[in-house]
Parts: structure tokens; C-alpha cells; sequence
């Protein structure tokens, strides 16, 4: 059978979108692994350096490599305004978050409160001051973090 030009790159986009997972900083639009219930609590649960999340609000999910943190509550993620993944999460706060090969459906809500922000950028400072570090070559101000980031609490829809 002879696939015309158009039939040929339809089917290497679909190939290439089945495939695609983000990259680094590039975001995909496959996020694997296997659907999970969401945990009663997440002191259990082992939330590696990075994870995946899944946001809606486009004609295409993305899926974005982000850093995460547990608490009692939720997941902590946070991101900067404008950012795709933020935007997408405040339209459209149902999510997906892959630790591991385990995938959670969990609702985004943006925390509005400093006082919580600053409790959820403590959690990050404890997890990743490494990283920020060498990300950003000083040590960070948690309060300069709490009032600029978006910052997301993903937890039981």
C-alpha cells in the first residue's frame, strides 16, 4: 500500500507525540507509568528529585519535569509565573503527577496565603538548597522564593 506525503508525516507525528516524554527543560506530551489511588497520606511515598506533571488547557496535554516536596497535606510544587505548566494548572487544576512509574490524579491549588508559601518554600529550601545553589550560584531567601514563585499544593481531588 502507498502512503501519500501527507498519510507518511501524520503517521511519524503520531509516532514521535506516543513517544515523546519531556526532555530537561522541553516539555512532552507522554507521561507513563501506571494510575494509582492517591494516598490517604504521603509520608509513605518517596518523592524522588524530579517529577513528572501532567497539565491540561491546551488542544495537547503537556507534561513538564518539575521538583516536588510531600508534606502532610500534599505534594508542594511550585513553578514561576507564566511559566506553561503554571499557566495551565491555574486554568485547568486538574493534574496528573508521576513518581516513579506511579501516576496520581490529583487537583493544583494555588496557594494564595504567605504564610503558607513560606512553609511550602522551607519544605523546598530542606529538599533542594543544593540545587538552588548551584542553580542559581547564592543561597536562597525564602522570602524572596514565597512571594515570587507560583506555588501549588497537589493533593485528593
Amino acid at each position: 500500500m502507498k502512503r501519500t506525503p501527507l498519510a507518511q508525516i501524520l503517521l511519524a507525528m503520531t509516532m514521535l507525540l506516543n513517544a515523546c516524554t519531556p526532555i530537561v527543560m522541553l516539555p512532552g506530551v507522554r507521561l507513563g507509568g501506571s494510575e494509582v489511588p492517591t494516598p490517604s497520606s504521603w509520608s509513605d511515598v518517596e518523592i524522588p528529585e524530579e517529577v513528572l506533571i501532567r497539565t491540561e488547557g491546551g488542544w495537547v496535554p503537556w507534561v513538564h519535569r518539575i521538583w516536588a516536596a510531600k508534606s502532610d497535606e500534599g505534594i508542594y510544587v511550585a513553578g514561576e509565573p507564566g511559566s506553561r505548566w503554571v499557566e495551565r494548572a491555574l486554568a485547568e487544576p486538574n493534574v496528573q503527577l508521576r513518581v516513579g512509574d506511579d501516576v496520581y490524579t490529583l487537583r493544583a491549588t494555588q496557594i494564595d496565603d504567605l504564610q503558607k508559601q513560606r512553609e511550602a518554600t522551607a519544605i523546598f529550601l530542606a529538599k533542594y538548597r543544593e540545587g538552588m545553589l548551584e542553580l542559581y550560584g547564592e543561597e536562597p531567601d525564602p522570602e524572596e522564593m514565597a512571594g515570587e514563585a507560583v506555588v501549588f499544593l497537589l493533593a485528593r481531588r
